[in-house]
């Protein structure tokens, strides 16, 4: 049996101190002439590209988007990332220590690993391959196709049990209070992590264990194995 570690990607993974997020906002108005909102995704309804694009296209032009016009989108967004990246690369780092973790993880016949993350499948492998994370041998799912961080979760979880029908476990490691709520809501187990210090950002949320990155493997392992759903906190301190 195996416990599969699924990771999301922007906060988890890899940074870039809001540089991609202010690319995003420049493809959209780059190509609708419209000032975009805001960059704080707490204001939106689902935190996943499409459902951001979507929530934006409605307030402007009353209407949504089809899958051409993502398409383009994200032809441009990469583009924009390409060439600030070009620019100065310094933003854009991986938290440290992941891939590290993530290839232990992959070499420990008790564990697979997967990502699910709000962000294009797309767009995400873009920012991954440039860090080489081993993302060939991952299964990823994405917003393609997506509102809401369940769906993603659902699919990312299908995908690693075509791989690996022997999961008994799901661990989710996410950085974000929707990524808390998200598998509140899925009853899945969840280990924080904060690259910016404010772990109890998280801990206010039920999260019980919150690392600034991935340095100590042997502790973050043992967080896997004692993880559990958000909000379990009283169970874990009066049994």
């Amino acid at each position: 049996m195996k416990t599969l570690i699924l990771f999301d990607v922007d906060g988890t993974l890899i940074h870039s101190n809001r540089n991609d997020s202010l690319s995003f906002a420049e493809t959209y108005e780059e190509l609708y002439g419209k000032p975009f909102p805001t960059i704080d995704w707490h204001t939106y309804p689902h935190v996943t590209d499409t459902a951001i694009l979507q929530s934006v296209l409605e307030e402007h032009f009353q209407r949504g988007c089809n899958a051409e016009e993502i398409d383009l989108f994200q032809d441009h967004y990469i583009a924009r990332m390409q060439s600030k990246r070009e620019r100065d690369a310094s933003p854009y780092c991986e938290v440290p220590f992941a891939r590290e973790a993530m290839e232990r993880l992959l070499e420990d016949p008790r564990f697979c690993v997967g990502i699910a993350t709000g962000g294009w499948e797309r767009t995400a492998l873009f920012k991954l391959q440039y860090l080489s994370f081993p993302v060939d041998r991952i299964p990823l799912a994405g917003a393609d196709g997506k509102h809401n961080r369940e769906a993603i979760l659902e699919d990312a979880i299908q995908r690693s049990r075509d791989l690996h029908p022997q999961i008994s476990r799901i661990v989710y490691i996410g950085d974000a209070i929707w990524d808390v709520r998200t598998t509140r809501s899925m009853n899945l187990s969840f280990v924080g992590i904060r690259v910016r210090g404010d772990v109890e950002l998280l801990h206010r949320e039920g999260v019980s264990h919150v690392f600034c990155d991935y340095s100590g493997y042997e502790e973050f392992v043992g967080a896997i194995d004692a993880a559990v759903p958000p909000g379990e906190l009283s169970l874990l301190f009066f049994r």
